[in-house]
């Protein structure tokens, strides 16, 4: 299989065979176009003779053993988009909007909620952006539709709408990371997707409301190629605010598993190790999830704050994409951009609690 696909102000080709790349597809169906001109696009292809991730052609990246391949394959086919893309900041957030209003950004760590509460927002009428990549314009502050499927695990415990969880509990659904993709526009029909950018209004940072923290943390997990595990081991030992929780080694990988302490003001340095070649992947871990039988709150955030958690959450903002290359590699002043594009935005923290309440917040400050 090979397919060409537009994803924001991104052509790449995705190849390999139907059973790695093929739920890959499924998942961006939307974005698929059939007049892509040869060579045009940037290519993440599968080839299961080496066996090899190659990315555009040149970079062969080997595949971790014991991990699914279309797992990977779907890493570096996001790591192409994310660093491609020069006009947007993606966003980890979810995006819907309510009438003539503009889009409301729905943003927090894994576990809090987003899936549920877009669902249930556009049960409720609001119209769909996107449910967990928010790309911003940073020239306009407008957000575009994001039309990615939804992953729901149809027995799983997330507060669904039932539509939503009978597509997700059909035989033929297809299934990536094991989640059912479902379509919104093909379960609550076409019109519940908006098809052009909107300017943001509205931020909800969704929090935990965990008490008597000393600072904001996140925990990650990354693996290093054996033979740069001691470069790695070297440079994160001199970066202050990031504490190791565990380390295994084997053969291949050395796998570490860390907490960084924001107030060190490190996630610069940390990033730029994250970044490294020698890195085979990096991802957050979920963190202290809400009280969902606890009263909702919502309290307003400053401008700042909330830029800040945009961009500490932003999916593009390694130093080798065009993103930061737009910005000359100034974490700063892309903070300032994304600040200024919320200026006309109202900005809120939502201390989740019960789901319903929960939702009937969000609702009401959005509409």
């Amino acid at each position: 299989m090979k397919c060409h696909l537009r994803v924001l102000d991104v052509s790449i080709a995705l190849s390999g065979p139907d059973e790695i790349v093929g739920p890959i597809v499924q998942a961006y169906r939307r974005f698929v176009v059939s007049d892509a001109e040869p060579g045009e696009a940037y290519l993440v292809e599968f080839d299961p003779a080496t066996p090899e991730v190659i990315r555009d052609g040149h970079e062969r990246v080997p595949l971790i053993a014991g991990l699914n391949p279309t797992l990977q394959v779907y890493d570096r086919f996001l790591n192409a988009i994310f660093d491609l893309s020069t006009d947007y900041a993606v966003l980890h957030a979810a995006a819907v909007a309510d009438g003539q209003q503009g889009a409301s950004l729905i943003a927090g760590p894994s576990g809090h909620g987003k899936t549920s509460m877009t669902l249930e927002l556009v049960n409720r009428s609001f119209r769909f952006l996107s449910d967990d990549y928010a790309p911003m314009d940073l020239a306009t502050g407008n957000i575009s539709p994001y039309p990615r499927t939804v992953g729901i695990i149809a027995d799983g415990d997330a507060r669904i709408p039932s539509q939503f969880l009978e597509a997700a509990a059909a035989l033929d659904i297809p299934r990536l990371m094991g989640k059912s993709l479902v379509d919104v526009g093909e379960v609550m029909g076409e019109c519940v997707l908006l098809r052009d950018p909107v300017p943001v209004c509205n931020v909800f940072v969704l929090d935990a409301g965990v008490r008597n923290q000393p600072s904001a943390t996140t925990k990650i997990e990354f693996g290093v190629w054996a033979d740069s595990a001691a470069e790695a081991e070297g440079r994160l030992s001199a970066i202050e605010g990031v504490q190791v929780v565990d380390r295994r080694d084997r053969d291949d990988l050395s796998v570490w598993r860390i907490e960084l302490h924001h107030d060190k003001l490190s996630t610069g340095t940390l990033s730029k190790l994250l970044n490294e070649k020698y890195v085979a992947f990096s991802y957050g871990l979920a963190g202290p999830r809400p009280d969902f039988e606890s009263e909702p709150r919502l309290d307003p955030l400053t401008r700042r704050e909330t830029a800040t958690f945009l961009c500490r959450e932003m999916q593009n903002r390694r130093e080798s994409g065009r993103l930061m290359k737009r910005f000359g590699g100034d974490t700063t002043a892309l903070f300032v951009g994304v600040a200024a594009a919320l200026v006309g935005a109202k900005c809120w923290k939502v201390t989740v609690g019960r789901f319903e309440s929960t939702v009937r917040l969000i609702q009401e400050a959005a509409s």
